[in-house]
Order: structure tokens, then C-alpha cells, then sequence
């Protein structure tokens, strides 16, 4: 299954929805297409990653989206995360704590579209 992004640059902010399990080359793809859409933005934007979906992923994925992260960090102002998982959310903190970007874990959608969407 592949992984969908969606623009919302009109509202300020970019969306990734992860598939169930991710994979090195879903994440490129979609972290492409993000960085797509941010270059076409006139300012920073609010990046959400929907996480809702995901049961699991392969270990490198963590990397690759810091990676991606730190070089996106002057056209990200931050990142807004959805997921229930316990085990997720101690792997989003500590990504939070080492990128030293903006990251907010949100319960639902609709919270983290609003969030991601009003900092400027």
C-alpha cells in the first residue's frame, strides 16, 4: 500500500498519510512529494504526518525522516503527528527531542490539521 500526500499549502500546512507498514521507499516517495509541494509554498509550512494507519516500519525510516527534517528545518515551522500508539508516540518524542524541530503528537485529525495549519 502506498502512502498519499496531500497538499494543504492554501491552509498552511503539507499532510503524509503512512500505510500500515512503511517502508524505506514509501517514505522517500511521499518525503519527495512533500518537499515538492514546501518548495512551491511562499513560506514556512506546517508539515502533518498521519500516522493513524501504521502498525510498523522498517527501522531506517526513523533516520531517513530526521534526515529529511533537518534539511527541510527553514521551510517547516513544524511537524504535527497523528497516532493512538503508545509505542509510536515514545519514538516520535525521541525523534522531537533530536531534531530540536516543533512536533506535536495529536489523538485526531481534525486537532492536528488545526494546529499544523495556525503556527506561523
Amino acid at each position: 500500500m502506498s502512502c498519499e500526500a496531500k497538499e494543504r499549502n492554501t491552509h498552511g500546512h503539507v499532510e503524509i498519510v503512512l500505510p500500515p507498514h512503511l517502508t524505506c521507499v514509501d517514505l522517500e516517495r511521499e518525503l519527495t512529494r512533500a518537499t515538492s509541494e514546501i518548495a512551491q509554498a511562499k513560506r514556512p509550512v506546517g508539515l502533518l504526518v498521519d500516522c493513524r494507519k501504521m502498525q510498523d516500519y522498517e527501522t531506517d525510516t526513523r533516520r531517513m525522516f530526521i534526515d529529511w527534517n533537518a534539511s527541510q528545518r527553514d521551510k517547516v515551522r513544524s511537524v504535527a503527528l497523528v497516532t493512538a500508539k503508545a509505542s509510536l508516540r515514545v519514538v516520535i518524542g525521541a525523534m522531537a527531542m533530536s531534531s530540536g524541530q516543533k512536533m506535536k503528537i495529536f489523538d485526531d485529525l481534525q486537532t492536528a490539521q488545526t494546529w499544523a495549519s495556525q503556527l506561523q
